[in-house]
């Protein structure tokens, strides 16, 4: 038998409901990628359902973090570095970390790395 796969809209967030129910918001969380400009909008109206969201947006500028009060340029390798040495990653994670920042697409090095340093963080 086919499960029930439902997507629920509020505004433009939506939601894949499973049988007509969401999960539980203290067991779930739901990472936010929003790359649109009304994605920190979105983000609210989610938690406003109670959902745990880590929402990862946009940077003011593409390719650029800022992170401990400094800006990278994630873009060039010597930003890349600098950002890496900052985080204070093992050289294993370090090397894992700048190849996927170096192989993104121009525009998402800088929500990747949020994500990465949101698990460092512990927010995940």
């Amino acid at each position: 038998m086919k499960e029930k796969l439902r997507l629920d809209r509020l505004g433009s967030a939506a939601f894949l409901s499973y049988r007509g129910r969401m999960a539980a918001a203290d067991k779930n969380a739901i990472l936010y990628f929003g790359l649109n400009p009304g994605a920190a909008h979105e983000a609210t109206a989610l938690r406003g359902f109670g959902a745990k969201i880590l929402f990862i947006g946009n940077s003011d500028k593409p390719d650029r973090l800022l992170y401990n009060g400094k800006t990278y340029d994630l873009a060039k390798d010597d930003g890349r570095k600098s950002f890496l040495t900052a985080m204070k990653l093992p050289e294993h994670k370090r090397l894992v970390v700048d190849e996927l920042l170096k192989d993104a697409g121009r525009n998402m090095r800088d929500e990747f790395a949020k994500l990465v340093t949101s698990d460092q963080m512990g927010q995940l």
